[in-house]
């Protein structure tokens, strides 16, 4: 990845991608078992740059609120940046999109949430809160690294 960069999406469709989310000690029993992620199935997560993690390509950063810019820059440096848009019991009762909106502008390829439309936090929870993207798309260009993308060019609405 760092010789050749990420795979273009059109060379990635009708493929799958496996990324652990897990810290330790489930990411450290995984690269005992595959050191440098080698003829392992799947992506750790992790901290680059710390703890001479240096398999580490795919990060997770749970607050977009306070760590947006982090997640910006990492993306730009080439990493895939998983956030969430809400968390359990905060957001999603008080219909405060807040965080939500934090974790689409920093750039983030995924953005995890615990009420995805249509239905969102309605039946949880007396909210009409929704983590989903804009327009009803199933994807979207890229914030950070694809200014000038037209989202209508990645994926069909989903409704």
């Amino acid at each position: 990845i760092e010789a050749d960069g990420w795979p273009r999406l059109g060379d990635t469709r009708g493929k799958v991608m496996f990324a652990m989310i897990n810290g330790a000690p489930y990411r450290d029993r995984y690269l005992e078992l595959h050191p440098n992620l080698a003829e392992g199935i799947l992506f750790t997560t992790g901290d680059p740059g710390a703890d001479g993690a240096d398999d580490v390509v795919v990060a997770s950063i749970d607050d977009p609120v306070a760590e947006g810019d982090r997640i910006a820059q990492l993306v730009r440096d080439g990493y895939l940046v998983r956030t969430r848009s809400d968390t359990p019991g905060v957001e999603a009762p008080a219909g405060d999109t807040a965080r939500l909106e934090a974790a689409l502008a920093s750039g983030a390829h995924w953005v995890s949430t615990d009420h995805p439309g249509p239905e969102g936090a309605a039946g949880q929870y007396d909210s009409d809160y929704v983590a989903e993207l804009p327009g009803f798309l199933a994807a979207r260009c890229n914030p950070i690294v694809a200014v000038g993308c037209e989202d209508s060019g990645v994926e069909p609405t989903v409704r």
